[in-house]
C-alpha cells in the first residue's frame, strides 16, 4: 500500500485455480495505467492459458484479448479515484462493450477535485454588474437553497442586497446576464442543460468540452442572447462545494488591507458615511475581514466592531460587538492572517 493515499495504484487478487476476481484501485486524481504481472502472487498458475476474463466494473467490457495467461503483464487504464473489477474464469457478463469503448470513456473523464471553475469568477461578477439578471434554478429543494446563497454572494460583489425572487422573476427579454444553477436531479429536464448530464461508468458526469466532468463546474454557455453562466454539478454536495468556492473567491477579491507594511501593527479601520439627520444611513452586515502579511496585536482575544454616529461635533456609540478571531500563518511570508466571522444577523443602525 502506498504511504500517500493520493498516490499510486493498488490491487488485490482473489484468483485461484483459474477462477476469481481482481480489484485494482487508482489512488491518484488523474487517470493511471495499472500494470499487473500475472504470476503466482496474482493467483495464476503456469498451466493457466488464455483464461477468459472480463471487466465488470465500472463498465461491462471485453479486455481486448482472448484471455489472460500466466507470465503476461496486464495493463488497464483507470480513471482518477476509481477502480476496476475483473472477473477471471467466471461466466461472461451480458452484452459487454468493446475495450476501445472503455478506454475512450476513461480518457474523456476530467480529473476530480483539481478544479472548480472553467471561467474566472470575475467574468461572472462583471456580467452580473452590467444589468438585470435572470436565474434558472434546478427543481430540487437543495438547488434552490444553494442558488439563494450564490445570489446573495454575487449581489454582495456588486454592492447590493439581492433576493433570489428578484432574479427568478426577471423577464428573459430584459436580462443582460443569465445564470443556470443546479444539479443532475434538478436540471435533468432543463432545455439547455438536461442533455449535458450523463450517467456512465456507474457515476454521474457533466458532458462539457468533449469530456465527462465528475465535479462542480462554473462555465459560460455559448449561444445567442445574454451571457449565460452555468454553476452546476452532478451531485448536491458538489454544488455546495462550488457555492463555498464562490464565496471564498468573492471575499478574497474584495478583502481590504488595513496596513501596507509587514512591520505595521493592526489597530483599527473605519468607514465614514454622511447622511441627513433621521435618515436610515447604514445597514450593517459584516461577513469577514482578513488582514494579510502584518504583525497582529498582542491580544487576539477579541476583534471588536463598532458603529458610531457624529452630529454637531458630538459622537454617539450606536452599536458594539466583539467576536473571537482566527489566526493563521498560512499563505503569508511575514506575520499571519487575522480575521473574524461576525454574526450575519448583526443589527443595523439608524
Amino acid at each position: 500500500m502506498p504511504k500517500d493515499p493520493n498516490e499510486g495504484v493498488v490491487g488485490f487478487s482473489h484468483v485461484k485455480d483459474g477462477r476469481g476476481v481482481m480489484y485494482l484501485f487508482n489512488c491518484t486524481f488523474d487517470t493511471a495505467q495499472a500494470k499487473v504481472r500475472l504470476d503466482e502472487q496474482a493467483g495464476f498458475r503456469p498451466s493457466d492459458k488464455t483464461a477468459p476474463a472480463y471487466l465488470v466494473y465500472p463498465m461491462k467490457a471485453n479486455l481486448g484479448r482472448p484471455g489472460l495467461s500466466y507470465g503476461e503483464e496486464l495493463q488497464v487504464p483507470i480513471a482518477g479515484k476509481d477502480c476496476v473489477v475483473i472477473e477471471v474464469g467466471l461466466e461472461a457478463p451480458k452484452d459487454p462493450v468493446s475495450y476501445d469503448r472503455y478506454e475512450a470513456a476513461v480518457a474523456s473523464i476530467r480529473p476530480v477535485l483539481r478544479y472548480l471553475v472553467d471561467v474566472a469568477c470575475e467574468g461572472c461578477v462583471g456580467a452580473v454588474k452590467q444589468g438585470p439578471v435572470r436565474i434558472e434554478v434546478g427543481k430540487s429543494a437543495g438547488d434552490r437553497r444553494l442558488a439563494s446563497q450564490m445570489v446573495e454572494t454575487l449581489g454582495a460583489a456588486t454592492g447590493r442586497r439581492v433576493d433570489i425572487n428578484e432574479w427568478l422573476n426577471t423577464p428573459a427579454g430584459d436580462a443582460q446576464c443569465r445564470l443556470i444553477v443546479g444539479t443532475h436531479d434538478g436540471l435533468r429536464d432543463h432545455k439547455d442543460l438536461g442533455g449535458r448530464f450523463r450517467e456512465a461508468l456507474y457515476s454521474r458526469y457533466i458532458h462539457w468540452g468533449g469530456q465527462l466532468i465528475s465535479g462542480p463546474l462554473m462555465a459560460e454557455l455559448e449561444g445567442d442572447g445574454p451571457r449565460t453562466f452555468c454553476l452546476i454539478a452532478p451531485r448536491p454536495e458538489q454544488l455546495a462545494r462550488l457555492a463555498i468556492n464562490l464565496v471564498s473567491t468573492v471575499v478574497a477579491d474584495t478583502r481590504e488591507t488595513a496596513a501596507g507594511s509587514a512591520d505595521a501593527a493592526m489597530d483599527s479601520c473605519s468607514l465614514a458615511v454622511s447622511a441627513s439627520a433621521g435618515q436610515t444611513m447604514l445597514r450593517f452586515q459584516p461577513l469577514m475581514r482578513i488582514v494579510g502579511a502584518i504583525t497582529g496585536p498582542g491580544d487576539l482575544s477579541l476583534v471588536r466592531y463598532e458603529i458610531r454616529a457624529e452630529k454637531d461635533g458630538e459622537e454617539k456609540l450606536l452599536w458594539r460587538r466583539g467576536y473571537p478571531p482566527f489566526y493563521s500563518r498560512a499563505g503569508t511570508e511575514a506575520g499571519g492572517r487575522i480575521g473574524s466571522f461576525p454574526s450575519r444577523t448583526s443589527p443595523g443602525s439608524r
